[in-house]
C-alpha cells in the first residue's frame, strides 16, 4: 500500500473514532429537554391533540369523482386496436 492511501485510511479511522466518541458522549449525557416520566394527559388535552384532516369527506368524494372522470376521458381518447377474429 502506498503512503497516500495509508494516510487516507489513518485519517478516516481517526474521524470515525472521533464520531464514535461523540456519539457515546451524547448517549451517556442526560438530556435536559426530555422528561423520563411524562405527565398523564387528561381527556381535554387528548381531544385538543387530535389532528383534524386537511380535507373533509366531501372533498375526498369530489376528488375521487374527478379522478374517475379523468380516467374515463383518457380511456375514451386512446386509439382502439382492431381485433382480428
Amino acid at each position: 500500500m502506498d503512503q497516500g492511501s495509508q494516510e487516507l485510511r489513518r485519517a478516516a479511522a481517526e474521524a470515525f473514532m472521533q464520531a464514535i466518541a461523540q456519539l457515546e458522549t451524547t448517549l451517556q449525557s442526560p438530556s435536559e429537554t426530555t422528561d423520563p416520566t411524562p405527565a398523564p394527559l387528561d381527556s381535554t388535552q387528548q381531544q385538543s391533540d387530535r389532528v383534524e384532516p386537511a380535507f373533509g369527506l366531501d372533498a375526498l368524494a369530489d376528488a375521487a369523482a374527478d379522478i374517475e372522470q379523468f380516467i374515463q376521458a383518457q380511456t375514451q381518447n386512446e386509439p382502439r386496436e382492431i381485433e382480428e377474429g
